[in-house]
């Protein structure tokens, strides 16, 4: 299942999951339990809503207050913890990054920071005790229990994800650039520029570590192999907000991941979901 084709058709307040082509117009970010049988969706209101992906019957909805009123705040990034307990929601202002139990909607906890500027990704540790968050002007490493920060490494980042192993972190930088730290030591370990890519908004490692998949504001897929710092781009045919009509325009990838085997990759853009052979280097969806 491919969690970032799931669109919210609000006029009748029923869950579309479609097969082919997205509707990205209602939430803001998604994710799905582990288990896969639930799926979270995060709306720029602030609001999460947990469904059922077998019939989907909401569970529960959840709200982050609005703490300062007369601004602008909004929902952007959600993501489920590994065991499936806890989802971390946070955004532009949206009182930190939040900490909701997963099978009620309870808030169970915050950052220290009860004011974030702005959290653009969240990405949970393998092991679930930590997670990360790429924000304007550095990438934060949290500690799950007790809230507090526990790193920093200086510099915008717009997208995190964690190696499968959890060793290694990496970060989508402006200029088309992908970092990767060592959060254990504190240090960067190497950059890898992807000239193509402009602003990097998604980023995603494969089941086995050894590759990462990027996409950003242009028309290109980017798999880096990380141990031979090979950069192989695969182009989005039209664009991500590639259309059938008249109303084209650009638009941000919508999601990215890899398949369990990491042979092939996909991504969505605007209408369309699109799959990559790794082998091949061909378009097969």
């Amino acid at each position: 299942r491919l969690a970032f084709c799931l669109g919210r058709e609000h006029s009748e307040g029923r869950l579309h999951i479609r097969s082919g082509a997205c509707d990205v117009t209602g939430p803001a970010a998604v994710d799905l339990t582990p288990d896969g049988a639930g799926l979270l969706l995060g709306r720029a209101d602030r609001t999460v809503i947990r469904f059922a992906v077998a019939d989907g019957a909401e569970a529960w909805r959840a709200s982050a207050p609005d703490e300062h009123r007369g601004q602008r705040y909004a929902l952007e990034a959600l993501a489920v913890s590994p065991d499936g307990r806890l989802v971390a929601m946070g955004g532009r202002k949206t009182g930190g990054v939040r900490l909701l139990d997963a099978l009620t909607g309870a808030l169970v906890g915050t950052t220290s920071e009860t004011f974030t500027q702005w959290v653009k990704d969240i990405a949970w540790a393998p092991d679930g005790r930590h997670f990360a968050t790429a924000e304007p002007s550095w990438v934060k490493v949290w500690d799950t229990r007790s809230g507090l920060e526990t790193l920093r490494f200086d510099g915008r980042a717009d997208c995190v994800a964690w190696s499968p192993l959890g060793d290694v972190l990496a970060a989508g930088l402006p200029g088309g650039v992908i970092a990767l730290y060592e959060p254990k030591r504190g240090v960067t370990l190497r950059t890898f520029a992807v000239t193509d890519l402009g602003l990097i908004k998604r980023i995603c490692w494969s089941a086995t570590g050894d590759k990462l998949a990027a996409a950003g504001e242009s028309d290109t897929v980017s798999v880096v192999d990380v141990a031979a710092g090979r950069v192989t781009g695969f182009a989005i045919p039209g664009g991500f907000g590639a259309s059938d009509g008249p109303s084209r325009r650009c638009v941000m990838p919508g999601g990215l991941c890899w398949s369990p085997t990491g042979g092939h990759v996909a991504a969505s853009g605007r209408f369309h979901v699109y799959v990559w052979d790794l082998a091949t280097s061909e378009r097969v969806a």
